[in-house]
């Protein structure tokens, strides 16, 4: 068996897509994937450009992540081991954007990211300091 000498390092971590109106810790969002509000007038859509965008009746923007033109690869939710919160990663897993992005915290359990009724795009989820073998 021959060990790789080079390799592209654009592999993407295949997780299931997320559906419905939530992503949770254990799906994603690929390019072109969306997300609806349960009343179905808003929408996040993770754009083949990189962007992460909240979009609002008749088309308009309500939010943006402000990454287009960035390489895309998946959208997924970090609980601990990291920026943790939404997080954005272009090809071979190399992190582009993350919200809040705080490393010294972790979710104490399973985060959920939520497209609402009225466009608000929230982060639920219990959050606490990361423990240390000293604290």
């Amino acid at each position: 068996m021959s060990n790789p000498v080079w390799s592209t390092s654009s592999w993407i971590e295949q997780l299931p897509t997320a559906q419905g109106s939530e992503l949770r810790d254990d799906q994603a969002l690929y390019p072109g994937d969306s997300l609806t509000s349960p009343n179905g007038r808003y929408s996040l859509t993770y754009q083949g450009d990189g962007n992460l965008v909240v979009w609002g009746p008749a088309g308009s923007v309500v939010w943006a992540s402000g990454t287009g033109g960035k390489p895309a690869g998946l959208c997924k939710l970090v609980r601990v081991g990291g920026p943790i919160g939404v997080s954005l990663f272009g090809p071979g897993m190399t992190l582009i954007w993350a919200k809040p992005g705080q490393t010294e915290l972790q979710f104490d359990d399973h985060p959920r990211l939520v497209i609402q009724d009225d466009g608000n795009l929230v982060l639920l989820g219990t959050m606490g300091y990361i423990r240390t073998p000293e604290g």
